[in-house]
């Protein structure tokens, strides 16, 4: 029981104390009011004694009862007559009895205990709450009886401790959930932050006391979320999701989905409150899915294959990812039907098998046939058509198909050409192995006059016997190889061939031929064509023996190689074809434009001309034949050049001077150019060797195309570097270094072959002979060219030719030479 300070209605306490007044008082004070006043006072406060509902009671110092109002009898449960056996302490609760004693020997004392609360135990036995004042009786000088006023409070306790309960138990969810709460003011301040906000958005929920939520959001989620607070703040109760985000200290953003619950007019709060959990990671990965979807859908965009999800229930096309298929546009490819009606005839069944094979099977087994389709054009497209069930229905039926379409047109067309190649070959091998058959057959009773080698072997495969040739062809003496294993004849690489060879003539009686790589007893080696055949007494018996015949097919061979590279010869040839033709019709078609224009302006307008104009159409005309002129030279000379009809002429020439006068020549063009337009050809020489054996025609091709090129493809008023090395007397070095277009990486290794051009030459004029011209002319001369080139970064040509300078025409030292002052030094 606890006690505690208050006070009771003076009301009440008035009515107790005039009700235990002694008749002594009364009558001393009957001199101030007449008799009938105080019967008057007496049955008021007595009827407020009986119809208080308070608990009023009188108990005398031994505890027990004086008197107790009809409210004490009612929430206590007994009578009137039960309070002869009963006294104070004996209603008292046992848990809070021996508190109860203390607080009534205080009472005893004179004390007055004001606001206080015990327990009482009703006659059902069940508990009942109290609180109120107990006051000492004075009479005398004597405290004669303690008198109390309580009230019932067993309601208000459970109300209260359910109240307490619940709040324990909303504080323990709050401060314990995941989801960030926020209470805000009608201004967006935030009166309460949970717990979780640590956690979800680094923050410590004193530091957002006060603090304007929005500045915490995203700027581009601001006005949905001032909309949507807005929107839930017009009626009570009202909830309304939001998505947005919040900063995090550390300045990354947390993705929130909100709740918005309108609850000012709840007393407890008076605020919006905010329930928020992180979506963050849901975010990133609803990111990387759409990301993903994104690049396959590119993938599937790109893609040079027809992929198309065919849905079986309807029979549509549920996805395709090509505008056109066949040439037919998509919306008419909506059906399977449509891919059975374009299959060639005689593809049909298979098509028919292929489509029931895909769905009979219970996996996912993937379906592939190739077939020809028939295009919008009336054309026939070989194509590889792939199949799987993507999708099955509850009792496991295929649902929808996966269907794949390559074009494998051009496949086909390599592989026919292939096999035509190979047939071509087989013929040939089998037209020669047939005339070695019977050759042999010939000349099987005069095995010794054969120009074969032929052994007899024991079944386990070892030499038993050999004719005359056998030792020739493996330059031999007689019985050389007696005993020793047919392995012993060939090349290590060819023995895993030959074993498996004999174990099939001797478990299946079939001959075998094979082509391996034979050892003779010198250590040379020859290819060989392999004959085995068992030999048994009768059919069906065990062979008891093993004829090996062996033929040398070296030449054989060589032809073979040598066909081969005359079929690569021809192919190069005719791409050389094709590039001469596309050459000659971009480069020949100007300059006989030119020609035809100027000759059709002299025939229609010449008695108009003066004679200046028409000299100017003259040496037009003149100007672009010698350019054909060039051009066909070129062709020429490189014609001549591949067949091996150039000849080399060398002769001494002064290197330094040879190239300052054609460097010279070759600059008036860009001294005749504005100074915007103009190259700077900057020319460098170093050494003293500089008189050397060459052919100066084809020197002046070397520098010449070399310094043209760099001019050609480098942007205008861009500077050439031009250097030359004749610090060596062995050899000399030139170098012609530009800042253009480059060479790409692709065009490279292509970049000395006639008429090839690089992919990224544009509108500017040429013929795709120079560097072809380059090369053979510095392979004449016995030397090498290099280069390193990069995309829009520049070239450098480096070429080595030798200082060809024969005993009989051998020049002086150049330290006792005057010099040359026009030579460049």
């Amino acid at each position: 029981m606890n006690w505690r300070g208050g006070g009771v209605s003076p009301i009440v306490m008035s009515a107790s104390a005039e009700l235990n007044r002694d008749p002594l008082d009364c009558g001393r004070e009957s001199s101030r009011v007449s008799l009938d006043a105080s019967d008057v006072h007496e049955s008021r406060y007595a009827s407020l004694f009986e119809n208080s509902h308070d608990l009023i009671l009188s108990v005398r110092p031994d505890g027990a009862f004086e008197f107790v109002n009809p409210a004490w009898l009612r929430t206590l449960g007994y009578d009137q007559a039960a309070l002869s056996d009963l006294n104070l302490f004996s209603v008292i609760h046992p848990e809070e009895r021996d508190h109860c004693l203390t607080c009534f020997a205080q009472v005893l004392a004179g004390e007055a205990l004001h606001e206080m609360q015990t327990a009482l135990i009703a006659q059902d036995g069940r508990r009942v709450d109290v609180e109120g004042s107990v006051v000492p009786y004075v009479q005398a000088g004597q405290i004669v009886a303690v008198q109390g006023v309580f009230r019932d409070v067993s309601e208000r306790r459970r109300v209260e401790a359910s109240l307490q309960k619940s709040e324990t138990w909303l504080r323990a969810v709050v401060e314990h959930s995941t989801d960030v709460i926020f209470v805000l003011d009608r201004d967006g301040k935030i009166r309460f932050a949970s717990a979780s906000v640590a956690h979800t958005l680094g923050y410590q929920p004193d530091e957002l006391d006060d603090l304007d939520l929005l500045a915490l959001v995203h700027p581009d989620d601001r006005f949905q979320l001032i909309q949507i607070a807005e929107l839930c703040g017009l009626e009570a109760g009202s909830s309304m999701g939001v998505e947005c985000r919040i900063q995090h200290p550390d300045g990354h953003w947390v993705y929130l989905e909100s709740t918005l619950t309108n609850l000012y007019d709840q007393p407890a709060l008076q605020g919006l409150l905010v329930i928020a959990h992180d979506i963050t990671s849901r975010k990133q990965m609803q990111a990387a899915l759409e990301e993903s979807e994104e690049r396959l859908r590119s993938l599937l965009a790109s893609s040079p294959d027809v992929i198309y999800l065919l849905d079986l229930l309807s029979g549509k096309t549920i996805f395709i990812n090509r505008d056109t298929v066949l040439g037919y546009p998509r919306a008419e490819v909506h059906t399977f039907g449509h891919i059975l009606a374009a299959a060639h005839p005689d593809d049909r069944v298979a098509v028919e098998a292929f489509w029931f094979s895909l769905m009979d099977r219970a996996d996912d087994h993937v379906e592939t046939l190739e077939l020809r389709l028939e295009t919008r054009q009336k054309t026939w497209q070989w194509t590889q058509m792939r199949g799987t069930v993507s999708t099955r229905d509850e009792t496991d039926r295929p649902r929808e198909v996966l269907i794949t379409l390559t074009d494998i047109t051009d496949r086909r067309r390599i592989e026919e050409e292939l096999a035509a190649y190979r047939s071509r070959l087989e013929s040939l091998v089998e037209e020669r192995t047939g005339q070695l058959n019977r050759a042999r057959e010939r000349v099987e009773s005069v095995l010794n006059s054969s120009a074969d080698a032929i052994i007899l072997a024991t079944p386990e495969g070892r030499v038993q016997q050999t004719n005359p040739q056998f030792n020739v062809a493996f330059a031999c003496e007689i019985d050389a190889y007696f005993g020793r294993h047919l392995a012993a004849l060939l090349h290590p690489d060819s023995v895993p061939a030959l074993e498996a060879a004999l174990d099939a003539v001797l478990e299946h009686h079939e001959r075998q031929h094979l082509e391996v790589l034979a050892a003779r007893r010198d250590g040379t080696a020859f290819y060989a064509d392999l004959g085995l055949s068992a030999v048994a007494p009768s059919r069906g018996a065990a062979a008891n023996g093993i004829v090996c015949i062996v033929r040398d097919i070296t030449q054989r061979k060589q032809a073979e190689a040598e066909l081969i590279k005359a079929l690569e010869r021809e192919r190069e040839l005719g791409e050389l074809k094709s590039r001469f033709v596309s050459m000659a019709s971009h480069e020949f078609r100007t300059p006989l434009a030119t020609i035809l224009a100027s000759a059709d302006t002299l025939r229609t307008y010449r008695t108009r001309m003066t004679p200046e104009a028409i000299e100017h159409r003259f040496d037009k005309i003149a100007a672009e034949v010698q350019h054909m002129t060039a051009l066909i030279e070129q062709v020429l000379l490189v014609g001549r050049a591949e067949a091996g009809r150039v000849e080399f002429h060398p002769e001494t020439v002064d290197v330094v001077a040879f190239c300052t006068e054609l460097l010279d020549h070759l600059g008036r063009n860009e001294r005749a150019a504005s100074s915007a337009e103009r190259h700077i050809l900057a020319f460098q020489a170093a050494g003293e060797w500089v008189q050397v054996r060459a052919d100066t025609r084809l020197l002046r091709q070397i520098v010449s195309n070399l310094v043209s090129n760099a001019i050609k493809y480098s942007p205008a008023g861009s500077q050439i570097d031009i250097r030359l090395d004749c610090t060596r007397p062995e050899s000399f070095t030139l170098e012609v270094q530009d800042h253009g277009i480059g060479i790409p990486d692709a065009d490279q290794a292509h970049l000395f072959e006639p008429f090839h051009r690089a992919a990224n030459v544009g509108t500017i004029p040429g013929t795709g002979l120079g560097m072809n011209i380059i090369r053979h002319s510095v392979e004449l001369h016995g030397g090498t060219i290099t280069f390193t080139s990069a995309e829009n970064a520049g070239s450098t040509f480096t070429v080595t030719l030798p200082n060809a300078v024969s005993s009989d025409n051998q020049v002086d030292d150049p330290k006792e030479q005057p010099n040359d002052e026009s030579s460049g030094h």
